[in-house]
């Protein structure tokens, strides 16, 4: 059986996704799995477990060209199932598993003319607090409530470096606008919480000058590292023994390597993308 998943974002989306990934191995035994995602996304593939193969959606200023590509490069695939790994409306999504061609299409859907096309429709609903994995892994069985614990997905990443007991990692990059915190409040917490800790302040090289400010604000041990390079700041992630983070993809990484983290939500809702793992906070 040849199965299709398609789901774009950011680096939770493909995370949240991952459950899904391996109950479709679970339900479908011997199944090939085909995943469909941002070109964005793609350094983290290879860190990743249970599909198949994927297909990165190369980036465009029109992202509507950019999906005709691909599905005009994958149109003679002959899938058996292609599944909305988004577990909401997207019109899109539904006129992009049209366009596979395959013999089922599965798909959260809300009354709408592209809708007509999804011969397996899924309802919305907005209304249960439900989290995003748990979301994802209704789209193929309706009666999961939580996500078994061998669904979660598992990340295998080799240490970059070696650095002293009791390292937290400090994320300084957020582009949730409503999950920053100014210079001077992230040193004052980072002074009041992490004493007797080594502080990595970690950043996009965009933001180092914002790193460096925290930086002269702090009274504990600490460095900064920012990383450009996908792999480095995999690395990076796997040397500390935990994290201080803003939500964002860092906390589903780290509790994908099963490290402790402290994560400040902002208006992100817990309920939907709480890390799900017994040391985060």
């Amino acid at each position: 059986m040849k199965i299709a998943i398609v789901r774009r974002n950011g680096l939770g989306d493909l995370l949240a996704v991952m459950p899904l990934v391996a109950l479709c191995k679970e339900k479908y035994p011997g199944c090939h799995i085909t995943l469909f995602v941002d070109q964005r996304n793609a350094p983290l593939l290879p860190y990743l477990t249970g599909f198949d193969e994927a297909v990165i959606i190369v980036h465009s200023k029109n992202k509507y060209m950019s999906l005709l590509k691909t599905l005009w490069r994958n149109r003679e695939r002959s899938f058996d199932l292609v599944v909305s790994g988004r577990p909401a409306p997207m019109r899109w999504v539904n006129l992009f598993l049209t366009g596979l061609r395959a013999k089922k299409r599965r798909a959260v859907i809300s009354p709408s003319w592209d809708a007509q096309q999804i011969d397996e429709p899924l309802k919305y609903d907005d209304k249960a607090q439900r989290h995003q994995m748990v979301k994802c892994l209704r789209i193929l069985d309706e009666n999961i409530e939580e996500v078994p614990s061998r669904l979660l997905p598992k990340l295998n990443v080799k240490k970059m470096c070696q650095f002293p007991p009791k390292t937290v990692l400090v994320s300084v990059t957020n582009t949730r606008v409503g999950s920053q915190l100014e210079p001077e409040t992230i040193a004052a917490l980072l002074n009041k919480t992490l004493v007797g800790n080594q502080v990595i302040l970690n950043c996009e090289p965009k933001d180092l000058a914002k790193a460096q400010k925290i930086r002269e604000l702090l009274t504990i041990n600490n460095q900064v590292i920012p990383t450009e390079n996908f792999d480095d700041f995999m690395g990076l992630l796997a040397s500390v023994d935990a994290s201080w983070t803003g939500d964002g993809g860092i906390m589903h990484l780290m509790a994908a390597m099963d490290k402790p983290q402290l994560v400040l939500f902002g208006r992100t809702p817990l309920w939907e993308w709480a890390p799900l793992s017994e040391k985060a906070i």
